[in-house]
Order: structure tokens, then C-alpha cells, then sequence
């Protein structure tokens, strides 16, 4: 991801995420945005993405929505009702990595709210500390998008 051959091999692999909804001008776009990131940058997203201490096998007890890619690696709902048993999963057809961009109307339609209780007072919903959570694996893992506590491959709706 560094070096002589860094930016050629990161053209190669984002092109690998692109599922078969990707049209031309939206790989052209998507590779665009990425490319523009430092290589310092890109390369330490890759580090990170792989790093040992954000894989856990822990149980991650909050209502969770799994959102798949069909052009994924990582697709496995069963891992995920293992990590999160309260949790369900959904799989948007011809996508790849960016499933939102890919294909935006069925990303939007995806069962949001509906799929997490809903707080049942004022006071619970002012105190409680766990956040609904969706989890995007695509092709290549989980997302690293946000922190909840030690979780990095969760963030809260």
C-alpha cells in the first residue's frame, strides 16, 4: 500500500470492492476520493483495518443490523449472530464495498429503526449507554467507521 507500487496497488484493490451496480462514472468518482488520501493515510487505514486488537470473538449484546454485499469475502451472517446475537443481517444484491453508493435507494429502504426496540421512557432513553449498532461488512471485513468503547467495527444509529 506504500512505496514504488503503492498508489497502482490501491487502484487495484478499490476496483476489486466494485460490485456489478458500479457503473463506470461511480468507480471513476469512488476512486477519485480514495486515491486523494495521503499514502500515509491509506496505508494506515489498511493497518488498522487488519490489526489484531479490533478482532474479537466477544459478544456484542446490542441490537445490531449486518448490512452484506453479495460481492463480498466476508459475508457470513452466522459470524455476525455469533458476535451479535441480537442481531439480523440483509444482503443487498450486485453491491460491493460501497453498497450505500452503489445502490442508494435499497440502502435507504434497509430496515433502520424498525429493526432496534424502541426505549421505552424518557428516562431510559436519556440514560441508557447502548446504542443500537450496524455493523458494515463488506468486501474485506467490517468497517473501522466509529469507536463504542473498545468496538471499533460498530456505530451508533
Amino acid at each position: 500500500m506504500k512505496g514504488p507500487d503503492g498508489l497502482k496497488n490501491r487502484k487495484t484493490m478499490i476496483r476489486g470492492m466494485f460490485g456489478k451496480s458500479a457503473t463506470p462514472a461511480l468507480q471513476e468518482h469512488i476512486l477519485k476520493m480514495m486515491l486523494a488520501a495521503p499514502e500515509t493515510t491509506a496505508y494506515q487505514a489498511m493497518a488498522a483495518t487488519f490489526a489484531g486488537g479490533n478482532w474479537t470473538e466477544e459478544t456484542i449484546a446490542v441490537p445490531a443490523l449486518g448490512i452484506y454485499a453479495d460481492h463480498s469475502a466476508a459475508n457470513d451472517p452466522g459470524y455476525f449472530k455469533k458476535i451479535f446475537p441480537n442481531g439480523s443481517t440483509v444482503e443487498v444484491p450486485s453491491t460491493g464495498h460501497f453498497v450505500m453508493m452503489e445502490k442508494p435507494a435499497e440502502f435507504n429502504k434497509l430496515p433502520w429503526q424498525t429493526s432496534f426496540p424502541k426505549p421505552t421512557s424518557k428516562r431510559h432513553r436519556e440514560t441508557s449507554t447502548v446504542s443500537p449498532a450496524v455493523y458494515c461488512v463488506r468486501m474485506g471485513g467490517p468497517s473501522l467507521v466509529n469507536d463504542i468503547g473498545k468496538y471499533r467495527n460498530v456505530f451508533p444509529l
